[in-house]
């Protein structure tokens, strides 16, 4: 039987190479650079943007509504103190929720829109 014939030898040959993403051959490299280079400066900022808003719609569809102490800390580039002493003076809201039992959940947990909208009340007019 000739190789190609073995059901299996095409899936045992791409076993054999790296793993993780396929890389592009010389060919398909010189190709692609052949390609890009043909683009105008409006084409690749185009192409540039619609990949950025790719990227940011499959980061948006991840983001969580609640943080931790230490969520909300590096979302704000702060300590978890400061966080924490936000929290109890008030200025940010802890968000409250009931488990399973009735009881509270005891993990302090705080909105993302609470801390977008303390980080917008909290910026300094232009003078």
């Amino acid at each position: 039987m000739p190789a190609a014939a073995l059901p299996l030898t095409e899936a045992a040959q791409r076993l054999r190479r790296r793993p993780g993403r396929p890389r592009l051959t010389e060919a398909e490299k010189r190709r692609r650079d052949e390609e890009r280079a043909q683009l105008s400066d409006e084409e690749r900022a185009a192409q540039t943007a619609q990949r950025r808003r790719r990227r940011d719609i499959a980061l948006a569809a991840v983001r969580p509504r609640v943080l931790d102490l230490e969520g909300a800390s590096r979302y704000l580039s702060v300590s978890v103190g400061v966080v924490r002493s936000l929290v109890a003076s008030g200025k940010v809201p802890r968000v409250v929720l009931a488990g399973a039992d009735g009881h509270d959940i005891r993990r302090t947990l705080i909105d993302v829109e609470d801390l977008d909208a303390l980080v917008v009340s909290s910026k300094e007019a232009l003078a």
